[in-house]
């Protein structure tokens, strides 16, 4: 069974935009395509991704600006080449 099989949380189109910060690799300006009440999944940008267990503080954007003031804690589930999966922690 794959990750897509074990999702308990229906996905809907989105074009949110997700600051995430990484330790490491610094802040990631990517767009998200889908969200649900679990996460998100990011397209991959230009830049390398945190790989899967790790958990960033990402901000989520609209195009009214950001949605909450304290970035939310979320962990990396999966990375492909299209992107990489997250949820909320």
């Amino acid at each position: 069974m794959n990750y897509s099989e074990q999702r308990s949380s229906v996905r809907l189109p989105t074009e949110a935009r997700l600051e995430i910060h990484h330790a490491a690799l610094g802040v990631l300006k990517l767009k998200a395509t889908n969200a649900s009440s679990g996460g998100f999944f990011a397209i991959r940008g230009a830049s390398d991704l945190p790989p899967a267990g790790t958990v960033v503080d990402v901000y989520i954007k609209r195009y009214a600006g950001i949605l909450h003031r304290q970035p939310a804690p979320m962990r990396v589930v999966y990375v492909n080449n299209k992107g990489m999966g997250l949820e909320f922690v």
